[in-house]
């Protein structure tokens, strides 16, 4: 699943890598940002397919899984954090079924700027975004 999609037919400001294997999340994701004036968003199914596109082409913002195919979200973050790319410095939101409290015990290090525990309340989304798409 690799798929980019403009809000409204607009001009994209604000470009947005979604990482995320689900599709009823994805859904929700593009439903919710496809709201949003000026976004364009980047859907792709699993990790190593997210570190291709975000070393490759630049977002505003990644919002990516923990438990993803082929390579997980603090793996993504690791590898885009310790490298020099053109998203190096990018906003990134983690997400995962597990508390932050549970990912810390299994021994996940995240460099993060934003964690969001599933399930997404689409408001919180929402507003957790905002920040990094104005």
């Amino acid at each position: 699943m690799n798929m980019s999609l403009a809000a409204n037919n607009q001009e994209p400001r604000r470009r947005v890598l979604i990482a995320e294997d689900d599709e009823i999340t994805c859904e929700l994701f593009t439903n919710l940002l496809n709201g949003l004036d000026g976004v364009e968003i980047v859907l792709v199914g699993d990790g190593r397919e997210a570190l291709m596109q975000a070393l490759t082409q630049h977002f505003d913002l990644i919002v990516t899984d923990q438990n993803l195919p082929e390579l997980t979200g603090d793996k993504l973050i690791r590898h885009l954090r310790a490298s020099r790319n053109i998203n190096s410095a990018t906003k990134i939101m983690l997400m995962s079924a597990s508390t932050f409290d549970e990912l810390e015990g299994q021994g996940v290090r995240v460099p993060r700027d934003c964690y969001m525990a599933k399930p997404i309340q689409p408001a919180a989304f929402i507003d957790a975004v905002m920040p990094f798409l104005v």
